[in-house]
């Protein structure tokens, strides 16, 4: 149920933490949940109650847990069986309303009032955004903004649930949140699913549900055959599922890809299979200690870089990523809060690159969930001696490369700064880290696609992530070619902004008229103008050889039929990122000489 918790910790809530001393994990089980509120609730106030205190008090590291936690009101005993504190109980949740949840005290139109009424007492368990505005306007609420404001404080009071503008859930918005928990749950405990690893499409959902309802979690009858998708893009959308296959599309009238296989991380297999890979002699390996590993970090790391994960082993508590020649194993440790990171195979460069991307990611994530574990590199050498990344940052001087450190367990080490940073980030990167005055003229690289292949390119834009970082290169691309007014003026003012044309050519960009124009058009005009650079990549086997224009272009990766063709598509892809930098060089130079006349 871990992943559900998502959907009903909101913020703007006060939280009661209830405490029982039987199983003597109560601390652990305090600093487990207090770091979901955290994390979910953005630091709502929590009042911590020690349950089972009849006649036999008991208690947690108080202290310990408020300097972690700020947040928390107080520690309360109680005992309900007797009803001992309750009165005390009653009368903390009521000064901490008054004192520390001034929102209870805003000005609440009667008009929003009616509507939370009407959502609170509806049948439907989810009503599309277009029905809920509706409902506002007859309630007098006509104004979109105000519309969208209720709706989410109807999602912090726990009556709804919404998604703002999620364009992965369609067109459905509110939501009944129990509802949307039960079919969740009904997936990540779904027998069949367990046993197919994790893996199902929408048409094995009437059975998902009907093992659900023979559990008495849900009424099968509560989930028609139109809401099944509904549930899996939610899971998909909130990174508890990912799609691991997608109908052929370029048929399709809608021009959008629709997954037809989900595979769940929380029901792929528990154990680590057997490996040929020497990963304990990995020449990278990195470590992350956190204060509590969160149930749901993993899983969504794998739906993350499920696109580098495409037929490797992956498990419940584990994955392996691929790139090109590198490799890489990310495992959480199942006895203490630390996930490992080793790399090894190609060379130095492209296991810096899936370094750079797997960094990148678990950042984001961290981000995300409100985390901030301590990152260590193992030192190159005899024995286990481990150093905090940030403090090798920190401390290098390429004058003077070996400096004496202390490292992980104990005691000092004579370590090599640069040659250990050199595992991670190119030296160049790391200066311009150092003196950010030195950083080089940004390039604009605008991309071309179409929307249909997006799902292809999860690897072009982990790509572009690298690039960004190791080379200031600053990558745009549109989420959907929606000729709408206001996204047509945005696409035409990149146009003009952009310092190269990347084009991916596919069956599909090849016949689309936005795609013609204004785009390929506008960026012919300014390359004849010798304004920009065009280059293409050839995505799938299509006809842009034969183009008169097309055809002419530098093609990035050219020694490929196309990326689909390659016996690896990684290989392909990091090819791709290797003949952009010479064109990145040659823009750069172009506009340092402009500026310097």
């Amino acid at each position: 149920m871990h992943s559900t918790h998502q959907f009903f910790l909101t913020e703007r809530s006060l939280y009661i933490l209830v405490l029982e001393p039987r199983t003597g994990l109560a601390q652990r089980d305090a600093e487990y949940w207090l770091k979901l509120i955290e994390t979910q609730g953005g630091g709502s106030p929590v009042i911590v109650i020690m349950n089972w205190s009849h006649g036999r008090r008991w208690r947690v590291d108080e202290v310990k847990l408020k300097r972690k936690f700020p947040f928390i009101v107080d520690f309360l005993p109680t005992d309900a069986l007797h009803g001992d504190g309750i009165e005390e109980l009653q009368r903390c949740i009521t000064q901490t309303v008054e004192e520390q949840m001034q929102d209870v005290w805003l000005t609440f139109p009667g008009k929003w009032r009616g509507i939370k009424n009407a959502i609170a007492g509806m049948q439907d368990n989810f009503l599309t955004y277009q029905q809920y505005t509706d409902l506002c306007a007859k309630h007098g609420e006509s104004d979109p903004a105000a519309q969208a404001d209720l709706a989410a404080i109807l999602h912090a009071l726990g009556l709804a649930l919404y998604f703002g503008r999620d364009p992965r859930l369609h067109d459905t918005r509110v939501l009944n949140p129990g509802w949307v928990t039960g079919g969740v749950y009904s997936v990540i405990r779904a027998p069949s699913v367990a046993k197919n690893d994790g893996q199902l499409g929408v048409c094995d959902m009437p059975q998902v549900l009907r093992e659900a309802e023979e559990q008495k979690v849900i009424e099968a009858s509560d989930y028609p055959a139109e809401s099944h998708q509904f549930i899996l893009e939610l899971m998909r959308a909130f990174q508890l599922c990912y799609a691991s296959e997608e109908e052929s599309n370029h048929n399709m009238d809608d021009g959008e890809a629709k997954p037809c296989r989900y595979l769940v991380p929380e029901l792929l297999p528990e154990f680590e299979p057997e490996m040929p890979q020497p990963w304990d002699s990995a020449p990278v390996r990195l470590r992350y200690r956190y204060e509590v590993l969160p149930p749901g970090l993993l899983p969504r790391f794998i739906v993350r870089t499920h696109a580098l994960s495409d037929g490797a082993p992956h498990w419940r508590h584990g994955v392996v990523l691929r790139h090109a020649e590198a490799e890489a194993l990310i495992r959480a440790e199942s006895d203490r809060p630390e996930l490992y990171l080793f790399v090894l195979g190609g060379d130095e460069e492209t296991r810096q690159v899936l370094v750079t991307m797997i960094r990148r990611e678990l950042e984001a994530l961290h981000t995300e969930m409100r985390m901030q574990p301590v990152e260590e590199l193992e030192l190159t050498g005899e024995g286990e001696q481990w150093i905090s990344v940030r403090s090798l940052r920190e401390v290098e001087q390429p004058e003077n490369p070996t400096q004496k450190l202390p490292v992980q367990p104990d005691g000092t080490a004579e370590v090599n700064v640069p040659q250990e940073l050199d595992k991670l980030v190119p030296a160049e990167a790391r200066a311009i880290d150092r003196d950010p005055a030195t950083a080089p003229i940004p390039v604009r690289l605008f991309v071309s696609y179409a929307h249909d292949d997006e799902r292809q390119l999860k690897r072009l834009d982990l790509m572009l992530d690298v690039l960004e970082q190791q080379h200031h290169l600053t990558s745009w691309r549109d989420t959907r070619l929606i000729a709408g007014d206001e996204w047509d003026e945005e696409i035409r003012n990149r146009l003009e902004a952009m310092d190269i044309f990347l084009f991916i050519a596919s069956q599909t960009s090849l016949v689309r008229p936005y795609i013609k124009d204004p785009e390929l058009k506008r960026a012919k005009e300014r390359r004849e103008a010798g304004e920009i650079e065009i280059v293409s990549v050839k995505l799938e086997p299509c006809a842009c050889d034969d183009d008169a224009y097309l055809g002419k272009l530098q093609r990035l990766a050219p020694t490929f039929k196309s990326v689909a063709q390659a016996p690896l598509k990684s290989t392909a892809w990091e090819q791709v990122r290797k003949d952009l930098l010479p064109v990145i060089q040659r823009v750069r130079a172009r506009k340092n000489a402009a500026m310097n006349r």
